[in-house]
């Protein structure tokens, strides 16, 4: 079976029934699986985000206790 054995239409029209069809949902292990990773990523872009304004903050601290000092 290639690709090109059916026609936009027709993947449309199978398409349409997979998602018609009374499927079962997924297991608890996949919900909880789903939950923990999408609390990792949101714990990791905290995190990043926490870093980064550390960061700036401390450069902008920094440069401006410079200019205060007449160095900057």
């Amino acid at each position: 079976m290639k690709k090109d054995d059916f026609t936009e239409e027709e993947l449309k029209a199978l398409y349409s029934g997979f998602l018609d069809r009374n499927c079962e949902p997924a297991p608890e292990a996949v919900s909880e699986a789903y939950t923990a990773i999408s609390k990792a990523q949101e714990d990791y872009l905290c995190a990043l985000e926490e870093y980064q304004f550390r960061e700036v903050f401390m450069y902008g601290y920094e440069l401006g206790m410079k200019s205060a000092e007449g160095k900057g």
